[in-house]
């Protein structure tokens, strides 16, 4: 999605224009006091930045919604990985009770 010399608007720095777009950043230049800015992408257009240019606004939600779902999987995933860490952990431990308790015996 190119974003050059898209307008946008930011609650607190007003209107400006995206001066230049990376894979994972864009600029932005506010006018005075406030001047170039780096905010992250997509991120920043889930709460800071705004488009001004409709077509583009159909786009960059179509972004966010992808976004948003692999934000979700890799939370699934993180979620996955620390049940399976705890279960191996408990497992280890009752194997370890279970072989203490047997030797008493």
């Amino acid at each position: 999605m190119n974003l050059l010399n898209a307008i946008v608007h930011h609650q607190t720095f007003g209107r400006g224009e995206i001066t230049q777009q990376e894979n994972d950043m864009v600029s932005v230049s506010f006018p005075k006091p406030y001047g170039k800015k780096k905010f992250l992408f997509p991120g920043a257009f889930h709460l800071h930045l705004v488009l001004e240019d409709e077509t583009l606004i159909s786009e960059m939600n179509e972004v966010l919604q992808q976004d948003h779902l692999q934000i979700a999987a890799e939370q699934d995933r993180a979620e996955r990985s620390e049940r399976i860490a705890r279960f191996r952990a408990t497992s280890v431990e009752k194997a370890t009770v279970a072989k203490k308790t047997k030797k008493k015996k």
